[in-house]
């Protein structure tokens, strides 16, 4: 992880729980024991609050989880105005 961040300078961390003292905490927290911290972050996962349950797929959008977040994430982080294609989800699931 630290030599792809020091390649790219950026760092997408994605999980399916809460953010704080979770898997983006404990790769950050490497990454400055190293000295490696990149210059852009993105952490997507849940904040620290109460999270209702629910189908996963719906979960999934509400916290910015599923395919077409994630690419809209990635975008983001590179800087580009471009918005994930809205089909995003059916082309990665086969659903289309």
């Amino acid at each position: 992880i630290s030599a792809s961040v020091q390649k790219t300078g950026a760092l997408l961390t994605i999980e399916e729980g809460i953010l704080s003292g979770g898997f983006s905490s404990a790769i950050l927290e490497g990454l400055a024991a190293d000295s490696a911290l990149p210059r852009s972050i993105k952490r997507l996962g849940i904040g620290d609050r109460f999270v209702e349950h629910g189908p996963q797929s719906v979960l999934r959008d509400r916290y910015d989880l599923s395919s077409r977040g994630i690419f809209q994430a990635a975008l983001d982080l590179l800087g580009t105005r471009e918005k994930a294609p809205t089909d995003i989800d059916e082309t990665v699931h086969g659903t289309r």
